[in-house]
């Protein structure tokens, strides 16, 4: 009888435990529904109901397409797999570079672009992993680079 009460006492108390503990075992990320992203929302989305505002992002989206197809068969120069580029960084280096960064982005980003991009260089100048996409040091980059974009055009992205 007594073993039957202490094994339901225990997994009630571990279950307790669980659940008092579940605050801090939350994921670290954020919401991007969140108010906190609704600028960066404003920065990288299409805009809606306004044909003028849509033609114009249609029209910057494939200028950006048209200067990450130009990289192809080149090396890549700021997005590299070895290094993690900080906003700082990107910001320090002036617009000029923030912009041949996003290009880059764009590429690695865009699986079409890069299977092209991997074919151009052959296989003896691409590593194995980078043939299956960026790795995490070149995803956060690009984020670091979006955010020094809006930080060189005046926009605050609180993220």
């Amino acid at each position: 009888m007594a073993r039957p009460v202490t094994i339901a006492v225990s997994v009630a108390c571990g279950m307790v435990l669980m659940w008092l503990a579940m605050p801090a075992l939350r994921p670290g990320w954020q919401n991007p529904d969140q108010a906190a992203f609704s600028d960066l929302h404003k920065f990288t989305d299409p805009p809606e109901g306004d044909a003028a505002a849509m033609e114009r992002y249609e029209a910057m989206e494939e200028k950006r397409r048209a200067r990450a197809e130009t990289l192809i068969g080149d090396r890549l120069r700021i997005i590299v797999p070895e290094e993690r580029r900080s906003t700082e960084w990107f910001v320090a280096q002036g617009a000029k570079v923030v912009q041949r960064a996003l290009n880059e982005c764009y590429l690695v980003l865009h699986h079409d672009l890069y299977a092209r991009y991997v074919e151009a260089l052959g296989e003896d100048e691409v590593e194995g992993r980078a043939r299956y996409g960026p790795n995490l040091k070149q995803k956060t980059s690009c984020a670091n680079a979006y955010r020094a974009e809006a930080t060189l055009k005046g926009i605050i992205l609180d993220f």
